[in-house]
């Protein structure tokens, strides 16, 4: 097992290299600028940099006092800056709320369109979107017109409570600074992120999710008296994640590996105990993900028929398009097979499409696809556009609000066609290198991590090997392992302060 880890954490070290490399070489690809026709917004970015580097390499002393300042006020007043950041999120929903194209306009249309519903075959190549229909659907009862302004606002809620969840997690399970430095990282890539007005499952998902591991650290660490009450909704809230992310189960055997290395260390009473918690657990998922498969297939308001479904052989064929996720590429022959036919048609096209690759190809799709699926901070945005003018709402109130003069200011930042969005894609990239940095710089930490790290940076690794190898190829894709990549950065950015926690802790 030492041995597997030693490998591991090798190879693991390497992807983070490479990953803090993409993240900078993105930065500069991404704002590789003509200066021969420069535009407006290019100009004043070009102005501002080395008048705000200037003054910082004139002011060190004092810059690093701000930033201390900044820091310390920001550990010190969390619940200040969540209130900010609602704020923010706020102004940026009411200005510049959508319905985001691709996926997302089919869910939204077999929520709210019954006829439509009962038509398209979407569910039946999908299935994993049935609860994001329901979610969907439920809001379109409530809200009606109101639907997507509902979501994008419990959107909102579900980022900012994955905020806090995380913090709370890792201020539990290593200690009160790594927990601040996740607070402020999970501020800034998630809080001033806009994928909170992209109506879709990943903020729902992420919150599931940080809600999953603080209920299993509780089915662990907790009282006696209410393990196995944790370890029941565990299996509960994993069956609900898993609905909308089956890969979700990347923790879970993360965790099992964890569990394994550490099950000779137990006493025969833990040991036995910890059984029983397992159980109950695995019971009440399966209890819960059976309840929602026989819904699925029972249910009269949306088409459904068993045998569509995308296979993982799918999504290998998909992931060896050159960028990882261009379905245009996958054959017509394997895009509609059925049944027993689909992993045979999927299999011989992988067979086909690796024999076209040579060495050289090939090292040139991995790198660019990995390239792609940690480079950008903007989780995939710059790369999807999913939002533009063409995809704001009808809706007369929001209308009003949208088509002020302030509310087009806001969208010139926040919309990837917009006049500056340059800044704000520059801004939330550096928070992207950063956070970057502190994934490289988690190597120091190797020889002492506990369960918990180990357990997140295993499903971070994990998370990586399965996008390498299914489909990938766009940043989007890390929302659903963003605990795990702040978590383990953190710890990487927070130097030696994790060996402190355990000499606090003694």
């Amino acid at each position: 097992m030492k041995l597997l880890l030693k490998i591991g954490n090798a190879i693991f070290n390497v992807l983070m290299l490479f990953w803090l490399y993409f993240a900078i070489y993105f930065t500069f690809q991404y704002f590789n600028i003509d200066y021969t026709n420069l535009e407006s917004s290019e100009a004043k970015l070009l102005l501002l940099i080395p008048v705000l580097l200037v003054l910082i390499f004139y002011f060190r002393e004092k810059t690093k006092q701000i930033l201390k300042y900044c820091y310390q006020l920001l550990i010190k007043y969390k619940l200040s800056v969540t209130i900010a950041l609602v704020i923010f999120q706020l102004i940026v929903t009411f200005t510049s709320l959508g319905l985001a194209s691709a996926d997302t306009t089919i869910v939204y249309n077999i929520a709210t369109n019954s006829d439509f519903a009962l038509q398209t075959d979407y569910l039946s190549y999908y299935p994993n979107n049935f609860l994001l229909v329901i979610w969907m659907k439920f809001n379109n009862i409530i809200f009606a017109e109101n639907t997507v302004f509902a979501l994008a606002i419990w959107n909102i809620i579900f980022i900012d409570l994955s905020i806090w969840t995380i913090y709370i997690v890792v201020k539990e399970k290593v200690n009160q600074r790594v927990g601040d430095i996740t607070f402020i990282l999970s501020s800034f890539i998630l809080g001033l992120s806009p994928q909170y007005i992209y109506v879709y499952s990943d903020p729902i998902t992420l919150f599931l999710l940080s809600l999953l591991i603080l209920v299993v650290i509780k089915t662990i660490d907790g009282e006696d008296k209410n393990q196995s009450y944790f370890a029941i909704l565990s299996g509960v809230v994993l069956a609900i994640t898993y609905g909308f992310r089956p890969t979700v189960m990347i923790f879970v055997i993360a965790a099992a590996i964890v569990y394994i290395a550490r099950v000779f260390s137990l006493s025969k009473e833990k040991l036995k105990r910890s059984i029983i918690l397992i159980a109950l657990a695995l019971l009440s998922f399966g209890i819960v993900n059976r309840g929602l498969a026989y819904s699925m297939k029972h249910q009269s308001f949306v088409r459904y028929e068993s045998g569509y479904s995308r296979t993982l052989a799918y999504y290998v064929d998909l992931g060896l398009t050159y960028s990882g996720n261009v379905h245009a590429e996958i054959p017509q022959q394997v895009a509609e097979a059925t049944g027993e036919a689909r992993n045979i048609t999927a299999k011989k096209d992988i067979s086909k499409r690796l024999k076209q690759y040579n060495l050289t190809t090939f090292t040139g799709h991995m790198y660019y696809k990995y390239y792609w699926m940690v480079g950008e901070g903007m989780f995939g945005w710059l790369q999807e556009r999913v939002l533009s003018e063409e995809t704001r709402l009808n809706v007369p109130w929001l209308k009003r609000i949208q088509d002020t003069a302030f509310s087009k200011w806001v969208r010139s930042y926040v919309y990837v066609e917009g006049a500056n969005y340059r800044f704000y894609g520059f801004f939330i990239q550096i928070i992207w290198i950063v956070l970057s940095l502190g994934l490289f710089l988690f190597y120091r930490h190797y020889s002492n991590v506990q369960w918990f790290q180990l357990w997140m940076q295993i499903s971070l690794f994990g998370g990586l090997l399965f996008l390498l190898i299914f489909e990938a190829g766009r940043s989007r894709y890390l929302i659903q392992f963003l605990p795990a990549i702040i978590t383990v950065s953190a710890i990487g950015l927070s130097g030696n302060l994790v060996n402190e926690g355990k000499k606090n802790e003694k």
